[in-house]
Parts: structure tokens; sequence; C-alpha cells
């Protein structure tokens, strides 16, 4: 997948208006520029693009509201959701196809084989009703609405009540700032294990901090690259581990409703086998996340996340 495109942040003394239309245009024009890859049916990889590319946009919509040079974006929002979303159910579908390959490679019984044989097939079927859905999202009109509530919002970035004269890094620590609050306030849900919820949202405070230190920091300074990386590692620790909290409660749900089926066939077989799996991949992703964390704590990580701003480079060394 391609790499965001990088906006070098300009002097300290200019303004907050020009750079953040520019940052603005040239996210929006990622996403576009993924559309072909994703309307082709063989190339997996552009529909993860450009989902993660509207992904990047819509956090700095949040970033520029938390500073006051966003403009209200409620249209725009609305419908890059439906786009993700609509993305969204072709991607579900190639993660779950791509984790099952993987265990069906590992099973020994063939009754359990034969099962997972008949998953795959079912969301390889579901992929192709959900890439089909997704042809209206990525329709030459559909993506010049988009390119027009663009236009607007930008149209609005320009107005006089949008904070023409704030200054780039008083900007810069306002948003980091605010997403490290958020980061570091969500992370004691590392402490309950369980709470689905909560760690899913860490989860995504994690991509919001990632995504803004990507853009408001000097992407020369190895302190914040480093910075990044282990957000990065944190974020791919819990991925793993929502992935599997879906996955088991999916094979839980299907296991309950087929509790008094008999006899009891490959699928059935092969659902409890996976949901054992499963379970122990997620305590797995767990524990790195965990141990990270604590990691993080010895170090004084978090306590250098929580006291940084935007315009000093973290002095403390980063855990292994």
């Amino acid at each position: 997948m391609a790499k965001a495109r990088n906006v070098a942040l300009p002097g300290e003394a200019e303004g907050l208006r020009t750079w953040v239309r520019q940052l603005f245009s040239v996210r929006f024009g990622e996403v576009l520029s993924f559309r072909e890859a994703a309307l082709d049916p063989d190339r997996t990889e552009g529909i993860h693009a450009m989902r993660v590319a509207i992904r990047r946009l819509r956090s700095l919509i949040g970033d520029l509201k938390v500073v006051g040079a966003g403009p209200r974006s409620d249209s725009l929002v609305r419908e890059l959701k439906r786009v993700a979303s609509a993305l969204g159910e072709v991607r579900d579908a190639d993660v779950g196809v791509s984790s099952l390959l993987k265990f069906r490679a590992k099973a020994d019984d063939p009754e359990v084989a034969e099962g997972i044989d008949a998953f795959i097939e079912r969301l390889r079927s579901s992929r192709q009703e959900a890439f089909l859905a997704l042809d209206p999202y990525l329709a030459t009109e559909r993506m010049e609405k988009l390119e027009g509530l663009s236009a607007r919002y930008l149209r609005k970035m320009s107005s006089p009540k949008s904070a023409a004269d704030d200054l780039i890094l008083e900007a810069a620590e306002s948003v980091i700032r605010s997403r490290i609050d958020e980061f570091c306030a969500l992370g004691p849900a590392l402490y309950s294990p369980f709470r689905v919820r909560r760690l899913h949202k860490l989860r995504i405070a994690g991509k919001h901090l990632r995504y803004a230190v990507e853009i408001f920091t000097d992407q020369t300074d190895e302190a914040w690259s480093g910075r990044a990386s282990e957000i990065a590692k944190m974020q791919g620790h819990l991925g793993e581990l929502h992935d599997c909290d879906v996955w088991i409660d999916q094979l839980g749900s299907d296991l309950k409703k087929g509790s008094d089926a008999t006899p009891v066939g490959p699928e059935r077989l092969a659902a409890a086998w996976l949901l054992s799996k499963f379970a122990r991949r997620r305590t797995a992703a767990y524990r790195s996340a965990l141990r990270l964390w604590m990691k993080w704590e010895q170090t004084g990580f978090i306590n250098s996340m929580l006291s940084t701003s935007a315009d000093q480079s973290p002095e403390t060394d980063f855990p292994d």
C-alpha cells in the first residue's frame, strides 16, 4: 500500500490557512488516486489503500476542528463514511479469507478442513456481493459529488472566520496535545482485557495520534519517527486483538444457534476448532499489547507523551 504523501511544515511564523488547504487537497487527492485500483476485482490492496486514505482524510478533518481551522463538514464526512463502509465490507471479507486460509493449512482433521473450506467459500461469495455493491459508491457521479463536497469545504476554509491568523506550530501543538490526551486517557483499558469496545477505542485513538504525528511534526526528526513507530506497534497488537474479537463473537454465536443440531457436521467442528484458535491468538495479542504498555511505563514513554509539545522532540529512550 502506498504511503501517505508528506506535506512539510512551513516556517513557524507562517499562517495556518494556506498550509492546511494544501494538506487537505493532498489527502483528498490520495483518496481519488486509489479509485481505479479499488475497482479492480483482482487487486485487493486497492480496496485497503483507498479505505486507509479516507481514514487519514477524516482524521485530518477532525484535527482541523481542534484548532478551529476546519469549517462544518457534516455532508463531506457522511459521504466519506458511506464510501469507507462499502469498502470495508469488501476488505473484511478479504481479511477473513486470508485468516481462514492460514488456519486451513494447519487443520489436520479432514472434517475440520472441510468445514473451513465451506466457510471460505461463503466468505468469497460475500466478497463478490460486497464488491458488486461497492460499484455505485465508486461510480463517476459519486466521485464527482465527493469532489463537489470537498471543494465546498475548501471554500468555507477560505472564509474570514477560519482562523487565518493562527500560527502553524501553535496549531500543531494543539492537535498533538489533543490526540495524546485522548490516547493516554484510554490506555488503562489494557488493564481490563475483556472490555472489547474500550480496547477498540484505544486502537482507533492510536491511529488518530499516529496520523497527527505524521502530519504535524517534522518527519526528519528521528525522535518523532521513533514515537510514531512505537504507536504503530501498539496499533498492530490491538488490531490483531480486535480481529480476533470479531471472529470469537461470530463463531460463538453460530455455535450457540446450532447447539441442538445432530449429528455434528464439519462446519460445526470447524467453528469450535477455529474458536479455540482465535481465542489463543487473542491472548497472544493482548499479552503483546500489555507488555508494550508496561515497557512504556518503565521507560517513561507515557509520561513523556503527556508532557510533550509539538515543537519539542522527546528525550526519552524508546523500548526495544
